[in-house]
Order: structure tokens, then C-alpha cells, then sequence
């Protein structure tokens, strides 16, 4: 019994060093989320060799229903495009992150190498960041990414330390610290990513840690608070070599353009006629859309009618998930986007309520919450499911952190301090 539970327990370990290794590397190495989840998939077949099984609960199967929601709904509107396989690709990930859940939940918990993992990650997105900036020249850091791509992970992971910071505020002053130095480090890389849409979910999620952390912290925590902040934004901008500076300009004059009816091209422009092309794509087949196939000849009659700008044709997506899938996919398409935001979101926030008086479980819901709460912001300025990065994140984070979560409450109950 002894031997097959020192088994079962190197096993567990293993499991969680790989959802630790996924999340260390990647923003750090080329490739590294897709190496991290391809490691996870393929220790995905062991769940049916570890000893222990737990039953698949109630909240287990609603997680696991709306990612294949998504998935084949997104099969169905691939059929009636009349497209192939391959354009499957991106949403079949959701599938293939329901394995690992189910491998998760049947792994003993980590933490340690949970929390561990996000402050690596951290790090490492600032190492890359640093790397971009100031050795390669480059005007915006990104690593393997797209830079906006690269700010919105690295805001995604600096906010769930940030997370860890105030669960460690009162009882563990070294993770405290470690936890908050990982928040600025995974913060300055999506600074020097000079990636302003990613910057308007920080406000947000500042706002539902504190209404969700608001009875720990004292009055003394919020000045001091306040006030690095104001240092911080008062250095950024002090610093032209940063860019911030330049890129709130840029943005301040892009939009003064705009409403002065100038058609000169900047990102603001043209995310404002894609923006218009896909509501005019929504408007015409609103239930399903046009379809990703006939997006190009879809946006040149409209740029042949000089409906909108022809710097449309550059892209092959909106900016805006929202307003791509409503113009590519229709109302279907905006639901089944919506059903793999709110439902995971609306798990994780009832075990929030749940378990209000419980840090050891509350501190993995919210960081689980924090995931979707980012995406949703993330996409009113770009289609992060378009890239094959941006479903592989969403998925997989959302998984380990769910079974994290899980496994928090079961050891809580048995620990008696839940019924």
C-alpha cells in the first residue's frame, strides 16, 4: 500500500511539474506554450494508470460542456463555410484540453509549484522584454509573439501574482514580496510591449482583487498602494526610451484625426474601418455570418465601393473578437465566443462567493476568474482566438486553474475546515 502510494504520489508530481513547466516557459522560450501543452497532452494518457480516481463532479461537467460547446459549434459554422479541417484548428484545442482536466483532477496539487510557476513566468516575460528592448533595439517587445499578443499575457500573468501577493499579505512576508516583485516584472514587460489595448484590463482587475480582498487590507496598504503608482506612471513617462509616452500621444493624435474626419492611416483608423466592415458583414447574414472564406472578396466590394478604407485588406481579422465573430460567424458565432468566457468565469465566481471566508480556495478561483476577466478585455482591441497562442493560453490556464481549485476545496474539506 505504502509502495503504490509513493507511486501515486511521484506521479501527481509529475503531472504538476508539467502545468508548472507550461506556464514557466511560455513567454520565455520560442514555442514554449505549445511545448508546455504538447508535454501535458501526452501525460494526459496516464489517467487511466493513476490509482486514484476521482469522480468527475456536477461543476467538472459544465466546464468540460462548454468547451465542446465551443468546439463543435465552431465545427458546424466550419462546415457551412464550406471550409476544411484545418480551419478547425484553433477551437479543436478546447477538445484537447479536456483530457487534462480530467488528468488534473485526479493529480494531487502542487502549490508550491503552482505559485512558483507564475513568478517564473513573470520573470521571464521581463527577461524578454529587456532582451527586445534594449539588445535587439527593437520598438516593441514581443518574444516569440505578436507584441500586443505578448502584453496581454504578460498583464494576464503579472495580475494573477499580484493575486498571489494579497493571499500572502498577512501570513508570508518572503512570497509576499516575491509575489509582488513577479507582478512588477510581468507589468514591465507588457509596458515595454507598449501594447495599450492590453492596459484597459489592469484598472478592472485592480478593482475586483481589491472588492474581493477589500476585508485584509488596511488603509495604510492603500496609500502606500497609491502611491507607488503614482511614482511608477510618473518613471514611465519620464522615460521616453520606455515609449509609453509616445504611444499615449500617438494615440491622443490618432483619435483627434478621426473626428476631425482625416482618412491618414494609424491604428486607430484602421481598427475603426474594420470595426465598420464587420458590423456591415453582421448585417448581412446575421445568424451565421459571411464566413472566413468570404471575407476578402466580402471587404474589397466594400473597399471598391468605398464604403470603407482598403487598409481593411491587410488584415484577416477584426481587432475586436466580439465584432470578428459576429461578422464572420454571426449571432452563433458571438454566443459560442460568449459561452467560453461566462461559464468559466461563472464557475470560478461561485466558488468565490462559496467560499468568501476561505483563502486557501479563494485565492485559485480568482486567479482562475482573472483569465476570462482579461480575455473579455483583451478582445475589444484584438482577436486573441485567432491565434493559436491565444486559444492554448485561455484553455489550458483555465484548466489547471480549475483543478487547482478543486483539489483546494477537497483538501479544505478534509482538513474540516469546509463541510
Amino acid at each position: 500500500m505504502l509502495v503504490l502510494e509513493n507511486v501515486r504520489e511521484k506521479k501527481s508530481c509529475l503531472v504538476w511539474m508539467s502545468a508548472a513547466l507550461f506556464i514557466s516557459i511560455s513567454l520565455f522560450l520560442p514555442g514554449g506554450y505549445s511545448v508546455g501543452a504538447s508535454l501535458i497532452l501526452l501525460l494526459s494518457f496516464l489517467v487511466p494508470f493513476i490509482s486514484k480516481k476521482e469522480r468527475l463532479d456536477k461543476v467538472d461537467l459544465i466546464l468540460i460542456s462548454s468547451f465542446l460547446i465551443y468546439s463543435f459549434g465552431m465545427l458546424l459554422l466550419v462546415f457551412l463555410d464550406g471550409g476544411s479541417i484545418r480551419d478547425f484548428d484553433k477551437a479543436s484545442r478546447f477538445v484537447l484540453a479536456i483530457l487534462p482536466l480530467i488528468l488534473f483532477l485526479n493529480a494531487t496539487l502542487h502549490k508550491i509549484l503552482l505559485f512558483l510557476s507564475f513568478f517564473v513566468s513573470s520573470l521571464g516575460a521581463l527577461f524578454v522584454s529587456f532582451f527586445d528592448r534594449f539588445y535587439l533595439g527593437l520598438e516593441r517587445a514581443g518574444g516569440d509573439f505578436n507584441p500586443i499578443m505578448f502584453g496581454g499575457f504578460s498583464l494576464m500573468i503579472a495580475v494573477i501574482c499580484l493575486n498571489f501577493a494579497l493571499y500572502y499579505y498577512n501570513n508570508n512576508n518572503k512570497m509576499f514580496f516575491l509575489s509582488v516583485f513577479s507582478f512588477l516584472a510581468g507589468l514591465s514587460a507588457s509596458i515595454l510591449s507598449v501594447s495599450k489595448g492590453g492596459w484597459l484590463a489592469l484598472p478592472i482587475v485592480i478593482a475586483f482583487l481589491i472588492w474581493n480582498y477589500h476585508q485584509i487590507l488596511s488603509k495604510a496598504f492603500y496609500l502606500k498602494s497609491l502611491i507607488s503608482i503614482l511614482v511608477m506612471v510618473a518613471l514611465i513617462f519620464a522615460v521616453p526610451s520606455i515609449g509609453v509616452k509616445k504611444r499615449i500621444n500617438a494615440l491622443i493624435s490618432d483619435v483627434a484625426m478621426l473626428l476631425e474626419g482625416d482618412r491618414q492611416e494609424t491604428s486607430v483608423s484602421h481598427r475603426t474601418e474594420l470595426w465598420k466592415a464587420s458590423f456591415i458583414m453582421f448585417k448581412s447574414s446575421p445568424v451565421f455570418g459571411i464566413g472566413k472564406s468570404n471575407q476578402d472578396t466580402f471587404k474589397q466590394s466594400l473597399v471598391d465601393q468605398d464604403v470603407v478604407h482598403k487598409s481593411t485588406l491587410k488584415f484577416n481579422q477584426a481587432h475586436n473578437e466580439y465584432l470578428n465573430e459576429l461578422g464572420l460567424r454571426g449571432i452563433l458565432g458571438l454566443f459560442l465566443l460568449l459561452n467560453v468566457y461566462l461559464v468559466p468565469l461563472g464557475l470560478f465566481l461561485r466558488k468565490i462567493r462559496k467560499y468568501s471566508d476561505n483563502p486557501n480556495i479563494k485565492v485559485f478561483a480568482i486567479a482562475g476568474a482573472l483569465v476570462p476577466i482579461c480575455y473579455m478585455v483583451f478582445a475589444l482591441t484584438q482577436a486573441m482566438f485567432t491565434h493559436n497562442s491565444g486559444v492554448i493560453m485561455y484553455a489550458f490556464t483555465i484548466v489547471i486553474l480549475w483543478a487547482a481549485t478543486r483539489w483546494a476545496e477537497r483538501e479544505e474539506r478534509e482538513l474540516g475546515n469546509i463541510a
